[in-house]
Parts: structure tokens; C-alpha cells; sequence
């Protein structure tokens, strides 16, 4: 029996759950969310566009595409606000891991051709303030912004990036899991020195070779700065490898960034508020109705994501 094909679409999952299409094609008329449905709609021509070869995307079209392809919208009476969010964060998504793991940005010199973005550059600097800031969970936006259309991805950094941190899937896992054991185990040879019974690493692995001089210098800085902070102080931001991605997780992280990013001490957001945000999220309960209590997942998945340096705020 053929399998029944998922939808891979953001349009196709609206179409799925009965989204009124008429909406998109009225919003298009309105000079702010037009952007927006017009985008959602041309999602197969997109998706396709996605498919092609490339050797370097900006920032805007890579999220273009990976709106199109994971964007969700969870409640039609407001889908302008949930799309707004999604497609914000898809542009978005890369500047949380630029610098700090070896993700470049890359801009277009007076002849058009591409360099790796510096300090100088407009659109490197504002984005780079906003990861500073902390500001970028909060961007929302119909169209994306001209900075995105001034960074580019390079195809092959953004490969071996992904295959470093977090691509553990398909023919590539093996490689991935060999080239995170190796770095893992130089880390600990240049911790510990020689201590017999160590094992040996790759000697034929050399990512220092593949990245530029300059780019190298300031991440051994970067390191030797990492090795000494306390532990305590690394509750702001923090790497986790996880073997997939689901849709439900990923909306659950985006729930947890919204709520306690630089929250404010004095103005804790409420547990039962952020339950159902859960439960909206994730389409169970009353989709987080302020007249209904949250669902028991939500309470205990909200408890679950609020920071341990804090009490139990209502």
C-alpha cells in the first residue's frame, strides 16, 4: 500500500486543517499582511525554488524557504499574528549561532562577489546588536526586513555547521558523530595533557585548516574566555544536540524563549498564562482560552521549562 504523503507545505498543513484559503486572498489587499499571503500561497513555487542548487542565500530567502516548509499557524482567527512570528523566526534563526560555532555571514563587495561579513558592515553590526540585546525572539515582521536581504549563507559553511552541531540524520550520522567525538576528545587533551588511556583522534580531521586566520584567532579568544565563566553564569544561552526535531518541540522552545528571555524579576510571567500558550501551541485543551484552566501537560510542561533560580510564579 503507498504511503499517504505528508503535507510539506506551509500552505498545504493550512489546507489540511481547513484554514480558509479566502482569507489569504483577501489579506492581499492590505498593505502590511499582503507580504505575507502572498507568500504563503506561492508555497510551491518557493518549496521548489529550495530544491535548486546554491552556493549562496540570504538570510531573507533561506527564510522564506524554511517558512514555507516548517512555518506554523495556530489560530486562523489570528493567523497574520502566528505567521507574522514564525516567518520573523525563520529569517531569524541563524543569527542566535553566528560567531560563537562557527557560522558565517557573508556579504557582496563593490564587484558583487561574496566576503565573510565584519564589523563595518550595516547590516552585520545591527544584527549582531540584536543577538547582543537579546532582541531577536522578539522580531515580528509581514516582509522580510533589508538586513536579511544583505547577509548571505554560505551552502558549504552552513553544511559543515550543521553537520558539527546539530544534522545527525540520514548518511551523514556516522561522520557527524565521528567528527563530534574527535572534537570533543582534542578538548580534552588540551584540558588534561597526556593521560595514558586516553584515546587517540583523528589526526587526519582538521577543521582550523577550513576557516580563515582572522575568523580562527577570535574564536580561540571566544574558547579561552568560555573555559573560564562559572557554569552559574551560562543560564542565558546554552547548546543542546537532540537526535531530531519535532514540530511540538520546537514550538515548546519558541514558548520558553518568548517567556524567559530577560524576563523581569519583579514582573515573573504567569505559569498558568504560559500553560496555555502550550496548549495552544501544541492544538490541545480549549487552544489556551483565558476562561478554561490549562490542560495537566501544559502545567507540568510549563514547570518543566521555567528556570530553577526561581520560585514557583503564578
Amino acid at each position: 500500500m503507498t504511503k499517504k504523503k505528508e503535507p510539506s507545505t506551509i500552505l498545504e498543513r493550512l489546507s489540511k486543517r481547513g484554514f480558509p484559503l479566502s482569507q489569504l486572498y483577501e489579506a492581499r489587499g492590505n498593505a502590511y499582511t499582503g507580504p505575507l499571503a502572498d507568500l504563503i500561497l506561492a508555497s510551491e513555487q518557493i518549496m521548489a525554488q529550495s530544491m535548486e542548487p546554491w552556493s549562496f542565500k540570504s538570510l531573507a530567502q533561506n527564510g522564506r524557504e524554511e517558512f514555507i516548509r516548517t512555518g506554523q499557524i495556530y489560530e486562523f482567527d489570528k493567523w497574520e499574528r502566528d505567521a507574522q512570528r514564525s516567518f520573523a523566526e525563520c529569517v531569524g534563526r541563524y543569527i542566535y549561532y553566528e560567531e560563537a560555532e562557527g557560522l558565517l555571514f557573508f556579504v557582496r563587495d563593490g564587484s558583487e562577489k561574496f566576503r565573510v561579513a565584519q564589523p563595518g558592515d550595516d547590516a552585520y553590526d545591527f544584527v549582531r546588536r540584536l543577538n547582543k540585546e537579546g532582541s531577536v525572539s522578539d522580531l515580528r515582521f509581514a516582509k522580510a526586513p533589508t538586513w536579511a536581504e544583505e547577509l548571505f549563507l554560505g551552502r558549504e559553511n552552513l553544511e559543515a555547521y550543521q553537520l558539527i552541531w546539530f544534522d545527525n540524520s540520514g548518511a551523514d550520522y556516522e561522520a557527524a558523530r565521528k567528527l563530534k567525538s574527535d572534537t570533543v576528545i582534542r578538548e580534552t587533551l588540551r584540558r588534561m595533557g597526556k593521560v595514558t588511556g586516553l584515546p587517540r583522534v583523528n589526526d587526519g580531521v582538521d577543521l582550523a585548516s577550513a576557516i580563515p586566520p582572522a575568523v580562527m584567532g577570535q574564536a580561540r579568544i571566544n574558547h579561552e574566555l568560555a573555559s573560564v565563566i562559572d557554569s552559574s553564569d551560562i543560564r542565558k544561552a546554552v547548546t543542546v544536540t537532540l537526535p531530531h526535531m519535532t514540530q511540538a518541540l520546537a514550538a515548546i522552545f519558541e514558548i520558553m524563549r518568548d517567556n524567559w528571555t530577560n524576563y523581569d524579576p519583579r514582573r515573573l510571567p504567569k505559569q498558568v498564562n504560559i500553560a496555555r500558550e502550550i496548549d495552544a501551541a501544541l492544538g490541545r485543551g480549549n487552544k489556551g482560552d483565558l476562561n478554561f484552566d490549562p490542560s495537566r501537560d501544559a502545567k507540568a510542561i510549563a514547570k518543566i521549562i521555567k528556570p530553577d533560580n526561581i520560585g514557583d510564579p503564578e
